[in-house]
């Protein structure tokens, strides 16, 4: 037998003694039998997704060049969606809360996890100085969610 069963069985059998000694009877050796350990998962019933935070590096840019945008989400679906999925992703530049541009929404598939987006963004040469918000709209069957990430324009 090798040396790390052997370890484990004997902290499984200190384990039932010390629950034993202290009168538990709730959990008791299982004689010749294999203990099992069930996980309940919940159901899920709907598409949910959720934008964790964002951020923009460099946090500070000048007129004409670009800062990145990143954010991170998570999508989860229900069994009969086979773990895929179609996720919309756009982005709106503002300032002041008025457009100044935006992407084409783009469509992708995605696996039920957490996903990271890394979005380049050029600021235009003619944009003034300030504050702007990059509004990151993401969208799946009926669900959507969406997050400001700020920097500034010297």
């Amino acid at each position: 037998m090798h040396f790390y069963t052997k370890l484990l069985k004997f902290v499984v059998l200190i384990f039932y003694a010390v629950f034993a000694l202290s009168g538990c009877k709730a959990l008791k050796p299982p004689g010749n039998e294999t203990l099992s350990v069930q996980k309940t998962i919940p159901r899920i019933d709907k598409v949910v997704l959720k934008i964790h935070e964002g951020s923009a590096s460099p946090k500070t840019v000048k007129r004409g060049k670009q800062t990145t945008i990143y954010a991170e989400y998570t999508l989860v679906l229900p069994a009969s969606y086979n773990n895929q999925a179609e996720v919309v992703y756009q982005w709106k530049l503002k300032k002041g809360g008025k457009l100044i541009t935006q992407s084409d929404p783009v469509e992708k598939y995605k696996t039920a996890r957490t996903h990271k987006i890394t979005q380049p963004i050029r600021i235009p040469s003619g944009a003034r100085r300030g504050k702007y918000t990059v509004e990151m709209i993401l969208s799946c069957e009926n669900d959507k969610d969406s997050t400001d990430v700020e920097f500034m324009v010297k």
